[in-house]
């Protein structure tokens, strides 16, 4: 048997001499053969005479399959024109294109660049069976949306059993004609002259206190004229003629709707699939949980897979459902189903390039189910809509809402060059220590901003990236810029380091050797204190030592050089000097007291800064816990010396401050502040950084304008937020929100978000998604600019980042970090028992410790799942660590007999 192409390539050779004479080619199921050609050299040969002409000119049998042999006139009456299904291929325009399309493994071709202004999206009220409530859900639904002030226009395209014009109450005026007899005049007028205009089959549903229209275009008036037009009238003219783009620039000219809903035909006829292929942007596929509607979901979600990344997308609603447990039971069971039929939605082209895999399933929650439940007051009926009822299909309507911005999205993507916008597009990590960066660009004032320019708050404490570092810096680099964002709380303040990265500060080295001269016989309040009148000479920020009772501290700070760029041994020199004469250290209370005089003077205040205290004070060391305890001590000795207008603020790492046991710890409570990004902080730090891109913020302001990103509400924020990285993770309504998604897999189980890996995660993304520039077959999304799988590949890059962040923290623990990846993030009692004795083999610690040091750094937590505990690792780690996933959430097995 020949192929398929050596078949066509032999017939074209002899039958196809210009463009408009054409060969198709193809093999039923059966594995008959099936040609068409259309050709003027049968000119003038019976029907008998080019069939047993074919069959000398490629030697096959062809008494079997079907033969449809014209010339080009002839082929041009009957309507018949060539589909071109080579590769890739068009959206199909009819069931048999949709077959042939699924039997030969083809994808079709995304559609047409939507226009921003020109196109209106359409959705097709579709069912597979009659009777389910489509038209009742339709017209309900219509209204719905016009009480939230939407222009919608309604069309009835189940020519062979219309029904809108009749279930509707108060259409004025009420229309002569319908859909048949316009389609009808421009399908086969001789002449553009046409009787039958758009205003002519249209009317309107008036409804009191509705801000929003509805226009209704019923099928046509029901007699036997109406029958024969239905009879004679086919898709494929209509298609030859662009009759449906006639119509849609008729309807914009004359109403301009919001939304078009249709009203499709049931089943598997023409008139379905022009709905469906031809017509719709989106479909609603209405069913009841029964045996026959399981047959048609299946054939028909088999067959819109195929759309793949061409904007389609396809939701369900349950119908006629009983309210009672049956009922209920029942649908849930359907919906397990369809979650399983329907994969096509999260199954696209791109997909299947990227071999990274981060399971985000969810079940489908009552939130995300459609369930429209047997109504008597819907099913008795004469009319809609039903005033009581309508919250009844209020899910549906905020469907519409919802798939209606992401249709403007495409429209608003579609007139962009989008790797131009996403090459523009700079992400910068929050990495304070970064010389480089200009942290005010990155730095994202959040609701704990206000308590940390409190004068009053002391300790800033969270994990290591939540900014504390951004903190710090944003005084000392940014002061001007914190001023800003302060609103005049920092108008009077004069921020110095007092230990830390911004200049000279002693390391390791120094503070074991203090506590090593000293064999621990001094105050660490002592070293303190004189190491905050050396910070404050250093920075030039201390009154004259004109009074005999201070020269000798004058004498000894004078021996060391204003220098701030390294710590040097003459600043320890000067720091040994001070701390080692208790004479001097008290005369330093009394000259403390004499720079806060001084500057209550002036109306100002010091802050004195301490970060980096965890990196150069030892960790776990004998002396952590009385070196830093001193300091905190020296903080309440001030407080109690009245010095107002010295102040402090010291940045220090979570499980640090958690650990740190001193007397009266509990004078801070109130005066400390945990840094804890909510979800808005960190979505309007993306945005933040989304906005450097001068084309991407032309977007944004022409489409979603934001006058202050600080101020601006979440739905805002989400809005602007869109064009970047769309509206849910997959097409379907159960993916979860993108905001959402980013946020939680950058919180870690203790419920801390790392802002400092925002950027790495999309400037992770964004590298990734140039990489289907040149990567034609690959189809771009139409309703984003950084596609799902480029923010799976983004997350796996911070995911390392974080985890690497966390070995570095705790060194301590990498014989527990080393044996992650041979756990699933899902661990029972017995499985962490195991891990804690593979790590701990000589019971240094308890088994209760070792959980709640876990549980402490945020690597895991406790869930009860079934009565049981059970420890459930962040999914931020869960990547970095290379965990294994666990598939504990089980489908329930597909039920063939529902009944």
């Amino acid at each position: 048997m020949y192929s398929k192409r050596d078949l066509e390539k032999k017939l074209s050779k002899y039958y196809v001499t210009n463009q408009k004479e054409w060969v198709q080619v193809d093999y039923s199921p059966a594995g008959f053969i099936n040609i068409t050609v259309v050709s003027d050299k049968f000119e003038g040969k019976s029907k008998n005479e080019r069939f047993d002409e074919i069959s000398r000119i490629i030697g096959v049998d062809l008494s079997q399959g079907f033969i449809y042999l014209f010339t080009v006139k002839e082929a041009a009456e009957l309507d018949l024109f060539e589909y071109q299904f080579n590769g890739d291929v068009a959206s199909p325009k009819s069931w048999g294109d949709l077959s042939y399309i699924v039997q030969n493994n083809l994808q079709i071709k995304p559609s047409q660049i939507i226009k921003e202004k020109d196109e209106i999206r359409t959705v097709a009220f579709y069912s597979y069976k009659g009777g389910v409530g489509r038209t009742a859900a339709l017209v309900h639904v219509a209204v719905i949306l016009a009480k939230r002030g939407k222009k919608v226009l309604l069309i009835d395209l189940d020519l062979e059993a219309p029904s809108l014009h009749n279930v509707i109450n108060n259409i004025s005026p009420n229309p002569k004609y319908g859909i048949v007899d316009y389609l009808y005049e421009r399908a086969y007028s001789p002449t553009e002259e046409y009787k039958i205009h758009i205003s002519d089959i249209f009317g309107e549903v008036h409804l009191e206190n509705t801000p929003g229209r509805i226009f209704v275009i019923p099928a046509g008036k029901i007699n036997f004229s109406y029958i024969s037009k239905v009879d004679d009238l086919r898709v494929s003219t209509l298609l030859n003629k662009n009759v449906w783009e006639t119509l849609k620039n008729d309807i914009v000219s004359q109403v301009n709707p919001d939304i078009i809903l249709v009203d499709s035909r049931t089943g598997i006829n023409e008139w379905g699939a022009f709905s469906l292929f031809e017509v719709a942007s989106d479909i609603i596929f209405f069913m009841y949980p029964n045996e026959e509607n399981l047959e048609g979901l299946n054939l028909i979600s088999k067959g819109l897979s195929k759309f793949g990344d061409t904007g389609k997308t396809i939701n369900f609603v349950l119908t006629k459902v009983p309210s009672n447990k049956d009922g209920k039971k029942k649908a849930e069971s359907f919906w397990e189903i369809i979650k399983e039929v329907s994969k096509y939605s999260q199954e696209s082209l791109e997909t299947q390039q990227i071999e990274l895999e981060f399971d985000d399933s969810e079940e489908f929650s009552e939130d995300n189910q459609i369930v429209i439940h047997y109504n008597p007051d819907i099913a008795l009926a004469d009319c809609y809509p039903i005033e009581h009822l309508q919250s009844t299909y209020a899910p549906i309507a905020n469907l519409i809402d919802e798939e209606t911005e992401q249709y403007r999205l495409r429209a608003i993507l579609s007139g962009t060059n989008r790797w131009e916008i996403i090459d523009s597009l700079e992400f910068g990590t929050v990495d304070a220590k970064d010389e480089q960066k200009d942290l005010s660009k990155v730095f994202q004032k959040t609701s704990d901003f206000d308590k940390f320019v409190d004068e009053n708050t002391a300790v800033i404490h969270g994990q290591k990236g939540t900014g504390k570092t951004a903190l710090y810096w944003m005084l000392l680099r940014h002061f001007e810029e914190s001023k800003r964002l302060s609103k005049g709380r920092l108008d009077k303040v004069i921020p110095v380091s007092g230990h830390g990265p911004f200049s000279a500060k002693p390391g390791k080295e120094e503070f074991r050797y203090f506590f090593e001269k000293f064999k621990g016989n001094f105050s660490w309040e002592t070293f303190w204190r004189a190491y905050a009148v050396l910070r404050l000479y250093i920075e030039n920020k201390l009154p004259p030592f004109r009074h005999a009772k201070f020269v000798e501290i004058g004498q000894i700070l004078k021996s060391v050089k204003k220098r701030n760029d390294f710590w040097t041994q003459d600043h320890t020199n000067v720091l040994f000097e001070l701390v080692k004469n208790l004479d001097l250290n008290l005369l330093l209370k009394d000259y403390l007291t004499l720079v806060n005089d001084t500057y209550r003077a002036r109306d100002q205040s010091i802050w004195l800064l301490y970060d980096d205290l965890d990196e150069d004070i030892q960790e776990r060391s004998v002396y952590q816990n009385d070196a830093l305890s001193g300091l905190f001590y020296f903080i309440r000795a001030v407080d109690g010396q009245k010095l107002t207008n010295i102040k402090f603020k010291v940045f220090i790492r979570e499980d640090i401050w958690e650990r740190l046991n001193f007397t009266n710890k509990s004078h801070f409570n109130g005066r400390d502040v945990l840094l804890q990004w909510s979800r808005i902080d960190f979505l309007r730090l993306a945005l933040r950084q989304s906005l450097y891109s001068q084309q991407y913020k032309e977007l944004v302001d022409k489409f979603y304008p934001i006058q202050d990103p600080d101020n601006a509400n979440e739905e805002s924020i989400l809005n602007a937020l869109q064009i970047l990285w769309g509206m849910r993770r997959e097409k379907n309504r159960n993916s979860k929100y993108v905001g959402r998604w980013v946020y939680e897999r950058l919180t870690d189980a203790s419920g801390t978000t790392f802002p400092r890996v925002l950027g790495l995660l999309l400037n992770a993304a964004k590298e990734h998604e140039l990489q289907y520039m040149h990567q034609p077959h690959v189809p771009p999304p139409t309703d984003r600019l950084l596609r799902s799988q480029s923010l799976n590949a983004g997350l796996f890059s911070a995911a390392k980042h974080r985890s690497n962040e966390l070995r570095e923290e705790y060194p301590e623990l990498e014989h527990v970090f080393s044996r992650l990846e041979n756990y699933h993030d899902i661990c029972s009692r017995n499985d962490l028992e195991r891990m804690y004795k593979e790590c701990y083999r000589d019971n240094e610690i308890t088994f209760d410790e070792f959980v709640s040091t876990i549980k402490s750094i945020g690597l895991a937590n406790e869930v009860l799942n079934k009565g049981e505990i059970q420890y459930k690792f962040a999914d931020l780690y869960v990547h970095g660590f290379g965990m294994k996933r666990s598939h504990g959430r089980k489908l329930v097995e597909k039920q063939r007999h529902l009944c």
